[in-house]
């Protein structure tokens, strides 16, 4: 079957190289120390184009900004969220809007907040209240079409505050909390019995797939978000997280020559490597920048893992466009609807980067 659009260039190898290069060194200055747990990447730390477009993210970003976007007063005189298309917020029923309620207390979403860490925060019924509810829908990248919430979320202080003048002081102590529906990974559809079992026996020691979604969340990130936890409802596991006023998507049209490209790229395996090793910090008897680093530390084997990395990277590109183009191609055959059908995510669901 021959897909449209037809696929675009594949990106150079030497991109893959760069990034798998920068990652493996980065991994080996692990090797017998615990700097992984330090490490930090923002505006200060970064350098060339990432340093900017962080230094900017960092200006722009507020807490204040994002509740302007996302929320507005009522008749009453009550915070609530704006659902309109803009913020791809929608009306829940009555009977979803009391569901999620109930699933924020103690008992229920308090009990999977960690109570140990940094900025580490318990939850209090008397304390906390859920002021709206709302569908998020439309957007989302991997996640785009899974089940989701805004939750919007505030104090005593912040519901006071909430009734004066039209100043930043208003929205001080209100968050919005990101509540999405987390199902099994994709690639278990497709595994056999045996790697079956031994997912099913890594999965184990957590009571459902959002629990362990936390858990890898808290391991990976030097700062976790004090809201980080999961809710279910109707038998379903949710990730419950902040949404983060420092969400942002790097223009890589601003990449004008190679040394800017290997310069982001470099950064970027930095930061994966970091988080890889320190998601088994701790582990016995090998942990995951020891078994790397003892594989591929030699030239050939480092040279040999790259070039085998570009070109897993580049078949799995063209089979996902192909893929893809096959389900357009299906959809147009069997369904009619308009250009606006066809877009593509929100962008506003981008990385948090700082």
């Amino acid at each position: 079957h021959n897909p449209s659009p037809s696929p675009s260039p594949s990106p150079s190898p030497n991109q893959v190289l760069t990034f798998t290069d920068s990652y493996l060194s980065t991994l080996q200055t692990y090797v017998g120390n615990e700097k992984a747990l330090l490490f930090e990447l923002t505006h200060r730390e970064a350098v060339g184009k990432l340093a900017d477009f962080l230094r900017e993210v960092d200006k722009l970003g507020s807490q204040h900004r994002m509740l302007q976007k996302y929320t507005e007063i009522d008749s009453h005189g009550s915070r609530r969220f704006s659902k309109t298309s803009k913020t791809c917020l929608r009306t829940v029923t009555p009977a979803v809007e009391a569901q999620v309620r109930a699933a924020f207390r103690r008992d229920a979403y308090g009990a999977t907040m960690t109570r140990t860490g940094w900025h580490a925060r318990e939850w209090s019924d008397a304390y906390f209240k859920v002021l709206d509810v709302a569908a998020r829908v439309g957007s989302g990248v991997g996640s785009y079409g899974v089940q989701r919430f805004y939750v919007l979320l505030a104090g005593d202080e912040a519901k006071k505050q909430n009734a004066t003048t039209d100043d930043s002081e208003r929205f001080m102590g209100s968050v919005i909390l990101d509540v999405k529906f987390e199902p099994r990974p994709a690639v278990t559809n497709v595994l056999n019995r045996f790697d079956e079992a031994w997912y099913g026996a890594q999965v184990a020691p957590f009571s459902n797939e959002a629990a362990r979604a936390v858990h890898a969340q808290r391991q990976l990130t030097s700062y976790t978000d004090p809201f980080t936890g999961w809710i279910k409802l109707n038998g379903a596991a949710y990730v419950v997280r902040q949404r983060s006023p420092w969400k942002a998507g790097f223009d890589l049209a601003s990449l004008l020559t190679y040394t800017d490209l290997a310069e982001f790229v470099q950064q970027l395996a930095a930061v994966t490597a970091t988080s890889h090793a320190r998601g088994t910090a701790g582990n016995a008897p090998a942990q995951f920048k020891e078994v790397v680093s003892a594989a591929l530390g030699t030239p050939f084997a480092r040279a040999t893992w790259g070039v085998s990395v570009a070109s897993i990277a580049a078949a799995y590109r063209e089979q996902v466009l192909l893929d893809f183009g096959c389900f357009t191609d299906y959809v147009r055959s069997n369904f009619s609807l308009g250009p606006d059908d066809y877009s593509a995510a929100s962008s506003d669901d981008e990385v948090e980067v700082a």
